[in-house]
Formats: structure tokens, sequence, C-alpha cells
């Protein structure tokens, strides 16, 4: 198992952490249930940067050598290919090189990018927990103003309608 998987799985033990239903604001356990997983998943997107950053300047270094190869081209005499074996074997080297690096590249970025999405995703529960309550209690109004035939009633019906203050 990759190192830093563990972690990961443990965000999906907190990924549990549903939006409380939009007829109620979140309880003061869902708050702090999405704040533990907030941090497991800023804590995973923290060990994520700091495996990644050893491979980036190993891809940096590659980068340098393959402008260094690719400036020295190597040329021969006709029919004596051989004359630049050690060029062809260092490009691909090089190639192989760049194949593993953008493996691990790719390791490191996938479940980074599914640790800040799961991230946002707690912190869009947070910020919206109040509005979608709010939002609950003038369901009906809402849907009765969104039925209405002309763009312009539906304005002036929304306008009326009251949200309670935070």
């Amino acid at each position: 198992m990759r190192r830093g998987l563990g972690v990961f799985l443990m965000l999906g033990a907190i990924a549990g952490v549903r939006p409380a239903p939009a007829q109620t604001t979140l309880s003061v356990d869902s708050v702090r249930a999405i704040l533990r997983g907030a941090a497991l998943a800023s804590a995973m997107v923290d060990q994520l940067n700091a495996e990644d950053r050893p491979v980036q300047q190993s891809a940096r270094n590659l980068i340098a050598e393959l402008q260094i190869h690719n400036d020295s081209q190597c040329q021969y005499q006709d029919g004596h290919p051989e004359q630049c074996a050690n060029y062809a074997a260092e490009q691909g080297s090089l190639a192989d090189r760049s194949r593993l690096i953008q493996q691990q590249l790719l390791a490191i970025d996938k479940p980074r990018r599914a640790a800040r999405l799961h991230f946002d995703s707690l912190m869009t529960v947070l910020r919206t927990g109040h509005y979608a309550a709010a939002l609950a209690r003038q369901q009906t109004a809402l849907v009765a103003c969104a039925s209405r035939l002309e763009l312009a009633d539906e304005e002036t019906c929304l306008t009326q309608v009251r949200l309670p203050p935070r």
C-alpha cells in the first residue's frame, strides 16, 4: 500500500458525513464531524504536497538534462549510425525517466485532487447550511414564484419572499 493511502482511506470514513437536511440547521455534532473531515483532508493534501516536492525537483532536473541532450545533436558519417549509439541510448534513458516521473506525478495528483474536492465539499456544507435551511422554510413561496409564466411576474414575486435573518 502506498504511503499516504491510509490517510486517504480515512477520508472515506469521514465521507459518510452528509449535509444536514434542508429543513434544519447544522447541529454541533455535524459541524464537529465536518471539521474533523476537513482536517483529515487538509492533512492528506499537505502530505501529498510533501511527496510531490522531490518529484517536481526530479522533473526540473530532467528538463535541464533534456535541454543539454537536445542542444548537442549527434551526427554520424553516412553508413555509420553506431557513432551515435550513446546519444540514442541517452535519449531512451531520458524518455524512460520522463515516463516514470509522469506516473509518479499522476499517482500523487489523483488522491490530492480527491482530497481537495472532499475538503471543498465539506466547506460548502458549512457555508451553505444556513441558506439551505432558510430556503427550505420558504420553499412553497419560492416554488410558487418560479412557476409563474412570465419572467417579470417571477421577479416581482421573488422580491416579495422574505427570508428569515441569519
